[in-house]
């Protein structure tokens, strides 16, 4: 969920189509911002918390394969009685090293295949929110020439009618009224 509105937020930020005067501000002061679907999904991508945590992870699980190879440190040791020093050294069973590095090393892999879903289902949702943004865009436009044909009909139809004749090229006795957006015919 969280994945969703934050590409929806990124697109709807970063203005996609978007005019200052379609946002109400002064087309001066604010200049339209316009990017491009790969230009968003790389935006959502670098910027995604998500995905960020999950790159962290991948990082910490490279760590614990070498961590989980590597042999024990060894340690130093001093007798103060005898006063002998050495270094002590304690070797594991002979297989632990090999198995626990190849645990790890699938953990890695593991984590490194949750990333790489992430950001193809981020990547993925991004695309969707900007094609759903510029559907609506278009619909957006779609309606403001609708609402200029109909304002022209509306001129054309009463022109006509104040010459005599109806839409058809009969007289009529009704008249005809738009009232621009949202409005119903009477």
């Amino acid at each position: 969920m969280f994945t969703t509105v934050f590409a929806v937020a990124v697109l709807g930020s970063s203005a996609l189509g978007f005019s200052a005067a379609q946002a109400g501000v002064g087309t001066d002061t604010v200049p339209s911002l316009v990017i491009t679907r790969r230009q968003a999904v790389a935006e959502a991508l670098d910027r995604n918390p998500q995905l960020h945590a999950s790159r962290q992870q991948v990082e910490e699980a490279r760590a614990r394969v070498w961590e989980a190879s590597a042999l024990p440190d060894p340690a130093g040791v001093y007798t103060p009685s005898t006063k002998d020093a050495g270094i002590e050294f304690a070797l594991p069973f002979p297989d632990k090293i090999r198995l626990s590095g190849s645990a790890a090393h699938s953990d890695l892999k593991a984590y490194e295949f949750d990333y790489q879903a992430a950001s193809q289902q981020i990547a993925s949702q991004t695309a969707q929110a900007y094609d759903a943004l510029l559907v609506a865009l278009r619909h957006q436009e779609d309606f403001g020439n609708a609402v200029e044909l109909a304002d022209d009909f509306v001129t054309k139809t009463q022109a006509r009618r104040a010459g005599g004749r109806g839409a058809g090229g009969k007289r009529s006795g009704r008249g005809v009224s738009w009232r621009g957006r949202g409005g119903r015919n009477k």
